[in-house]
This record gives structure tokens, C-alpha cells and sequence, in this order.
């Protein structure tokens, strides 16, 4: 049967990308100067780092239940099934709000035979695009909603997430880190090397001092447990810090060989928790822990 793949905005996928392979596309919402935007629809993501730089206060949203019901169900009357790979359900309440949505229209569409699947990526940001990414290539080489769903089920936890932010009162800030930890790492110029873990919620693994050493922190962890890089595109986020993406980039090539490497700006919701400075690579390994 036919069905279509579903994300939402927190994949931080190049909208390239979205475009290019007919993935339907949802955006969370957030709040910037006393003003509502949807991601990817700010008129520069440049701009917006520019001003939480400037501690300009931005706020955000999760998509509610009523949205998801509305664009699911605009799939299923032209008789798509639905596979939605959603932002972690332990970072943020889109997955309950997809998943109650999910229920109501199953049972509305069961006589009909549709369906609505909800896989909770245990990811974010390009590693919620990564999972995307290689669902759409299982459903443009002809496997079947089911089939893809398991292979969902079956990668997410082998894709790495591994980043570091640049200024930490964003993480305080979103109650991430505790105020005597903001406070020493800030006096002595602590980088958090920090990744998702199995339940998809953020943790800290290690501590550099300095921003050149975190990025090293980063490479080092990719190239101990990335499997068999040179089958794989890499993907790299950033707040709007590309000299520190190109850094990353050169001491990447210069460990392993790798197929390609996909790089975009990290989108705005996920950017109001991490800050500008975020950097982040994801790749398939074998495990996350």
C-alpha cells in the first residue's frame, strides 16, 4: 500500500533534501522578542543567532495533537499510509501529542485499512535526519511500511550523536545543567562534550578545556566508534559556527575516509536550548553507550 514518510522540523534536515525525496515536513514553534515563528521559517537563521547572542529571549513549542491530526489526515484521504519519525519523545512533547494523534485517526480510518506509525527516534536534530534519510532510501528501494519501520526501529540506537556548545548558560538556562556546574565550568572555560543516550535524553561524557579541544573530543569519539566510515555520509549541525564546522571537517578527513558529509545550521527550536556555537556530528555506529 501506499504511504508517505513524515519529520518535523527538528531533524534539521536541508530543506534540499525535504523537497528533493517528498518528505512531509511539520514545525514546532518558537517565540523570539515576544514573537511567534515556525522553524524554517525565519527569515535568517544567521539573524536569529545573532540575537541570543545579543541574550535576545527565545521561547518554544511542540507541535500539538490538533496539527498532527489535520496534516495526518489530509495523507490518509487520498489513501496514504503514514510513517512519522518524530524528535525524541525525553526531550520534547511532540511524540505524545503525534501519538495520541496517531489513535484517534487509526480507529477512525481502521475500516478503511489506513494507518498511522509513530517511531520515536530517540534523536535529534541531524541525527533524527539521519534515521529520515535512510528510512526514505528503504521506501525508494520499494520496502513496504512495515518493512521500514523496523528497520527504524532497528538503527536508531546505533546512531551517534556527539556535540559540544560553546556558551553554557543555554543548557543552564533550560534547566540542563545545575548552577554550581554552570558556574565552574564558565570560571575555567569547561566544554561539555556531551551525546544522546539509548532513551534519547542529553548527557555529558566528558570535559575539555577550551573550544579547540572539544571539537578534537568530538573527532576522537566519532572515529573509536563509527562503523565503517567510508560507507557513510556524515552529518554536521551548527550554531552558526561554520570555522569551527570546517576545523571538524579537516580533522575528520584526516583520521578516515568518509563518503560525504552533509552540514546545515542547526534549526531555531533545538538552537534555543544549545545556543549559538553548537556544534554536533552524527554518524551510524554500533551502539550509542
Amino acid at each position: 500500500m501506499a504511504y508517505v514518510i513524515f519529520t518535523d522540523s527538528s531533524s534539521s534536515l536541508p530543506m534540499e533534501l525535504i523537497e528533493k525525496h517528498n518528505i512531509k515536513f511539520l514545525a514546532l514553534t518558537y517565540n523570539l522578542d515576544g514573537k511567534e515563528y515556525r522553524s524554517y521559517d525565519h527569515q535568517s537563521l544567521k539573524d536569529f543567532y545573532e540575537k541570543l547572542r545579543k541574550k535576545v529571549d527565545s521561547k518554544t513549542s511542540c507541535i500539538n495533537q490538533y496539527t498532527f491530526e489535520e496534516a495526518f489526515e489530509e495523507e490518509l484521504k487520498k489513501g496514504n499510509d503514514i510513517l512519522y519519525i518524530c524528535f525524541s519523545s525525553n526531550l520534547s512533547g511532540t511524540y505524545l501529542c503525534a501519538h495520541n494523534a496517531s489513535l484517534v485517526l487509526n480507529e477512525k480510518y481502521k475500516s478503511e485499512g489506513r494507518r498511522v506509525i509513530v517511531v520515536d527516534s530517540l534523536s535529534a536534530a541531524l541525527g533524527e535526519g539521519l534515521l529520515v534519510m535512510e528510512a526514505v532510501k528503504q521506501k525508494e528501494m520499494g520496502k513496504s511500511i512495515d518493512e521500514v519501520y523496523k528497520f527504524c526501529e532497528d538503527l536508531k540506537l546505533k546512531i551517534d550523536h556527539a556535540f559540544t556548545v560553546d556558551d553554557l548558560s543555554y543548557l543552564y538556562k533550560g534547566g540542563r545543567l545545575k548552577a554550581t556546574a554552570y558556574l565552574i565550568a564558565s570560571l575555567v572555560n569547561i566544554k561539555p562534550l556531551m551525546r544522546v543516550n539509548d532513551e534519547g535524553r542529553l548527557v555529558a561524557y566528558s570535559k575539555t578545556i577550551g573550544r579547540k579541544r572539544s571539537i578534537m573530543g568530538l573527532v576522537e569519539r566519532m572515529s573509536k566508534k563509527i562503523d565503517h566510515s567510508e560507507d557513510q555520509t556524515i552529518y554536521i549541525v551548527h550554531g552558526d559556527c561554520i570555522d569551527d564546522v570546517n576545523l571538524a571537517i579537516r580533522l575528520i578527513k584526516s583520521k578516515m575516509k568518509v563518503k560525504d558529509i552533509v552540514v546545515n545550521l542547526l534549526e531555531p527550536v533545538i538552537g534555543t536550548h544549545s545556543g549559538p556555537g553548537t556544534l554536533a556530528i552524527f554518524y551510524k555506529a554500533k551502539n550509542r553507550d
